[in-house]
């Protein structure tokens, strides 16, 4: 059984949240991203060698980590009918990347490849990958503007996803027939996905081969392998 919730609890200082102080927090995750710390709490730190003032200024530590705490975007009672697993969160998940598509044109060259969200957490979905750097996470495929890394469109992997070739078709749906260069590893690569993304994707300039190389390099880094080929 849960334990009663004294009257000294910090859950017990619990207001409703303004506009105004969801910005702030918000605000405050973005500077996370930029000044990272191992930990959360050494934002707030007073000490001199941790300190970031402006996460003191903005929000008390305190109520920082209580809307951290309750920060929902979906109705709970819902979790009972809806069999997807990403239900919390596909509202906010679907405007993000709707903006990520809409408000940006990326340049010619593109990449599709996958990126791991670090957490080890208890998740159905949260894979092992021994050849990342990041082992333990969520995964999230993704297509990118190669020269900014700017990602254009994204899908998270939840353990049903279908097969691979309409992942890579709901990835580059926005990019079809305009022009595009893309960039893939031999995971997303087959004979069928080629063509269709030939016939999709990429305009041959002046009805002429394009050559495609494949590299595979060791943990050091040394080329151990290259392969040469042209679209016809």
């Amino acid at each position: 059984m849960p334990r009663p919730v004294t009257k000294h609890a910090r859950s017990e200082e619990w207001k409703p949240v303004t506009l105004i102080e969801m910005k702030k927090f918000l605000g405050l995750i973005f500077v996370t991203g930029i000044v990272q710390k191992p930990k959360l709490k050494l934002y707030c730190s007073m000490k001199g060698i941790f300190q970031t003032p402006i996460f003191p200024q903005t929000m008390s530590r305190n109520r920082f980590q209580l809307i951290q705490r309750y920060l929902h975007f979906n109705n709970n009672n819902a979790a009972g009918t809806n069999k997807d697993r990403l239900y919390k969160i596909h509202i906010i998940l679907d405007i993000v990347v709707n903006n990520f598509r809409t408000n940006y044109i990326p340049d010619r060259e593109i990449s599709l490849d996958e990126g791991m969200l670090g957490w080890r957490g208890r998740l159905r979905f949260r894979v092992y990958n021994a050849r990342k750097i990041t082992k333990y996470g969520i995964l999230v495929q993704m297509v990118c503007e190669s020269s900014t890394g700017y990602i254009c469109n994204l899908q998270i992997y939840d353990g049903k996803c279908g097969p691979l070739t309409e992942t890579v078709g709901f990835l580059l749906e926005p990019y079809e027939g305009k022009g595009y260069h893309l960039y893939l590893d031999n995971y997303y690569n087959s004979v069928h996905q080629t063509n269709e993304l030939l016939q999709k994707l990429i305009s041959l300039w002046n009805n002429q081969s394009e050559l495609w190389i494949t590299e595979r390099h060791d943990r050091r880094g040394k080329k151990v392998e290259e392969r040469r080929g042209h679209f016809s």
